[in-house]
């Protein structure tokens, strides 16, 4: 097994030949065989094929020219099994088939095969009568004899120790002996991390540094002419030097991005913060910075963080600190009539925007208030490749894979974004099949009992309501982080008393229970739990 020349390409090439062991020496091979089979008829005929092909050399069969095989060769194969075609034969002289010329049998199988067919759509006519019309027909009758698991053609497990030497057979249980060691004894896993380097894979076309070819018209196969690695002219490097042949440009590129006299990098990533915390950026097109994108709606703003993000050493902890600890962040979402009077966009920040989380948030927020979430940190990403993997994993979504050609996950329901394209703002949509995912998906409904012996901790159906009011205060702080107003305390008791009721008769001994899975899963359901207010 060896891989193609070019290691860019991810297709190998495989030859598989098995050699025999012992004097013979007789070698396999995959490749001839497969040809072969794809030359061979196929279709409602191919269990005819098997049982009239000519046997003449294969192990285990006999011919009518050849005679039965060998004694050794005998004895590995059932004797139901051993002579197939003398069978066949028989049957055929029987029915009142003409001898085939030569030993072939196609003008017979023609026939049979014509009579079956119409034997199928008889049956599937008359289903009621499938077995007076089996019975009625001798090929029916032999049809059912050859493709039946029980019947006189089945096809057995072989003996093969009795055909195999000596020799052969030690160096196949060495081979299983060492199969099981590796099997009980796996390799353990390396820390892999992924990475790049310069210059390309060896002893491919790309390897060394090499400078690109136009891609006219945006179109990958018309190139046009070389053009050295560098920047836009109209954007010179810092120092004015260029980029030699011994490097690709990678690091000058970087140091020009980063350079502390270039604003527009600093300025990027506040905005992008500032959407991330505040649902919308100062600059509303996040993406675009240039003349087509809209201008910021506080430029003294964004250049003063973007000044303080550069000065602090590019640390984001510090920005996210002072965004979140600002006084427009702490805002109230209420709106006020005056102020949506006179900013009814909200673009000079009257209030914080009512926004929902993002689906991965809103993922691990069901899983850590039902005390799901496994908190384990670090490690390798969970390849889960089953349907709806995000329901069936309990990390935090950090750690998912995200599966190219899988949108159909609780993340892309939610509105993820899409991993096949550069997205720079998510789109939020509010549609009736998310609501019908956290009232009926089993993901959230696995989540009801582990939160509901929590919630109900120290209470039974006979508890007072005083009790019963102290669980659903410490229930709230856990969701909402806020104490229920009186009102709401009335109604999640009356909810509880009226769902227990309802469960006594199907429920038994696990109403009680049962009714605060029910009173868990309408405060799963409300806009408060994914909704930052």
């Amino acid at each position: 097994m060896s891989a193609q020349g070019n290691a860019v390409a991810d297709i190998t090439g495989i030859e598989v030949r098995i050699q025999e062991v012992g004097q013979a020496g007789k070698q396999w091979d995959l490749t001839t065989a497969m040809l072969a089979a794809t030359e061979t008829p196929g279709g409602s005929m191919e269990p005819w094929r098997l049982v009239h092909r000519p046997h003449s050399g294969v192990p285990g069969t006999a011919s009518p020219e050849t005679g039965p095989p060998a004694a050794q060769v005998a004895e590995s194969v059932p004797p139901r099994t051993a002579r197939p075609t003398a069978v066949f034969a028989a049957w055929l002289a029987k029915q009142g088939f003409p001898a085939p010329p030569g030993g072939g049998v196609t003008a017979a199988l023609r026939q049979i095969e014509t009579e079956i067919q119409r034997l199928l759509e008889n049956i599937s006519k008359s289903p009621d009568d499938r077995a007076a019309l089996v019975l009625a027909s001798p090929v029916a009758r032999l049809y059912i004899d050859v493709v039946s698991k029980t019947g006189p053609f089945r096809f057995l497990k072989r003996n093969d120790k009795l055909l195999l030497p000596p020799e052969a057979l030690a160096e196949i249980q060495k081979l299983r002996a060492a199969e099981d060691a590796l099997v009980n004894n796996p390799t353990p896993k390396y820390p892999v991390a992924m990475g790049i380097r310069e210059g390309g894979p060896k002893g491919t076309a790309y390897h060394g540094f090499n400078d690109a070819r136009i891609h006219e018209r945006g179109h990958y196969a018309h190139l046009g002419a070389i053009v050295p690695r560098g920047v836009p002219g109209f954007l010179p490097l810092p120092d004015g030097t260029p980029v030699t042949k011994e490097e690709s440009g990678r690091r000058q590129l970087a140091e020009w991005i980063g350079n502390p006299e270039n604003p527009l990098p600093a300025r990027v990533m506040v905005n992008r913060l500032w959407l991330h915390h505040f649902g919308a950026g100062l600059v509303r097109t996040p993406g675009n910075f240039g003349s087509l994108g809209e201008p910021p709606t506080h430029p003294q703003l964004l250049d003063y963080l973007a000044g303080e993000l550069i000065k602090q050493g590019w640390s984001l902890k510090q920005l996210h600190r002072q965004l979140l600890t600002s006084a427009t962040y702490q805002q109230s979402t209420e709106q006020h009539a005056e102020k949506a009077r006179r900013d009814p966009t909200n673009r000079l920040w009257g209030k914080v925007p009512l926004r929902r989380l993002e689906a991965e948030a809103i993922r691990d927020t069901l899983l850590s208030v039902s005390r799901s979430l496994d908190l384990r940190m670090g490690g390798p990403v969970t390849r889960q490749r089953e349907p709806d993997a995000d329901a069936l994993i309990k990390r935090r979504a950090l750690y998912l894979m995200t599966n190219r050609s899988d949108k159909s996950g609780f993340r892309f329901l939610f509105d993820a974004a899409n991993p096949e394209n550069v997205v720079d703002q998510r789109t939020v949509s509010t549609v009736a099949s998310q609501s019908l995912y956290l009232m009926n998906h089993p993901f959230v409904l696995q989540l009801l009992p582990t939160m509901a012996t929590a919630a109900s901790r120290g209470l039974t159906p006979s508890s007072s309501d005083a009790a019963v009011r102290r669980n659903i205060t410490e229930l709230y702080l856990t969701l909402f982080a806020r104490k229920p107003q009186p009102q709401e305390q009335r109604l999640g008791i009356s909810l509880l008393r009226r769902a227990f009721a309802n469960a006594v008769r199907t429920q038994g001994d696990q109403a009680w229970h049962h009714a605060w899975q029910q009173y868990c899963q309408v405060l799963l359901c409300t806009n408060e739990l994914i909704y930052l207010n």
